[in-house]
């Protein structure tokens, strides 16, 4: 189960089977992570998800995971903010407090 092409996690997933010399058929597509979850739960297959937004249930046991490698996805951040004027100290602190969770997670390897 995946989300549908043209999603950024189907795109991702896409490109790396790509690179392994692969090709996926998704059976079931839903675009919204939670509906994932639920047939996850259900037990009626399983899929490919970030790992931030389920970290809560994998540790609280309701979940397994296993990390794709060989190749490993990857995704790229980028704050960015209006060039057309000067950049608030509110809007400043937010991009910089989005970078510094980002790294945290990706240092706890939950990102």
């Amino acid at each position: 189960m995946l989300p549908s092409p043209g999603h950024m996690l189907r795109d991702i997933v896409d490109e790396c089977a790509s690179r392994a010399g692969i090709r996926i058929r998704s059976v079931i597509e839903a675009d919204s992570f939670q509906t994932l979850i639920n047939l996850v739960r259900t037990g009626i297959g399983s899929t490919v998800l970030p790992l931030a937004p389920i970290y809560a249930m994998v540790e609280a046991g309701h979940l397994s995971v296993a990390r794709l490698t060989d190749p490993a996805p990857t995704r790229e951040l980028v704050v960015a903010y209006a060039a057309d004027r000067p950049v608030s100290l509110a809007a400043r602190f937010i991009g910089d407090m989005i970078v510094e969770i980002a790294r945290d997670l990706a240092r706890r390897g939950t990102l």
